[in-house]
């Protein structure tokens, strides 16, 4: 079933957890979260303006606030990138979010980024 994402038509679509579901279309994509876990986004990013706004997270940029928001869902390798994004692209903003980040983690993941990073 194709799903009318900001970037057009979905060519195909997989649910990365509950409320968390990734579309890729011709051209791009992103994820599109849940009401639920789009409020945790914008609780924890509050101002947080999307480029396609709403619920959707475009993939270039936008994904890293999900990723960042629920870095158990995601591999160390998807969470040092997101942080590394929040750092460089929205430095002013969100960066100390980005570098607490990894203190919130489950010690998995603080392993895991530990050796993505080195």
């Amino acid at each position: 079933m194709r799903t009318e994402t900001p970037w057009g038509p979905s060519q195909d679509e997989t649910q990365i957890t509950s409320g968390i579901t990734l579309y890729e279309t011709a051209g791009h994509g992103g994820f599109h979260l849940s009401p639920e876990r789009h409020a945790t986004v914008r609780a924890i990013f509050p101002g947080l303006e999307t480029w396609a706004g709403g619920a959707w997270y475009e993939e270039d940029c936008d994904v890293a606030f999900p990723v960042a928001a629920f870095p158990e869902t995601f591999t160390a390798r998807q969470v040092f990138f997101a942080l590394r994004t929040l750092r460089q692209s929205y430095a002013g903003r969100w960066a100390s979010i980005a570098d607490d980040a990894p203190a919130l983690a489950p010690a998995r993941l603080k392993a895991q980024l530990a050796e993505v990073a080195s």
